[in-house]
């Protein structure tokens, strides 16, 4: 089981959202879709949900303005720690 912080076990549910960009975050799946952001159709596990965003990264995406295009990008998956 993760460890949110370490000491209390994370039992949030997350699901993917995906910009117009087709760029990638999790998202806490009990709160509103953030304004831009849509459903990828993905949700679970903090793990489960990032484990998509890298995985779906892998088979590459659209570049958005200022990005390399093409597979073997070594971009983070995105998640957002501001949440």
């Amino acid at each position: 089981m993760s460890t949110r912080d370490g000491d209390e076990p994370d039992d949030t549910t997350y699901r993917v959202v995906v910009d117009h960009e087709g760029r990638r975050s999790i998202w806490p799946a009990d709160r509103e879709t953030p304004l831009g952001w849509g459903d990828a159709g993905k949700s679970g596990s903090k793990q489960e949900c990032l484990d998509y965003v890298k995985d779906d990264s892998a088979e590459g995406r659209p570049a958005g303005p200022g990005e390399a295009a093409g597979p073997g990008q070594d971009a983070e998956p995105g998640w957002r720690g501001d949440l």
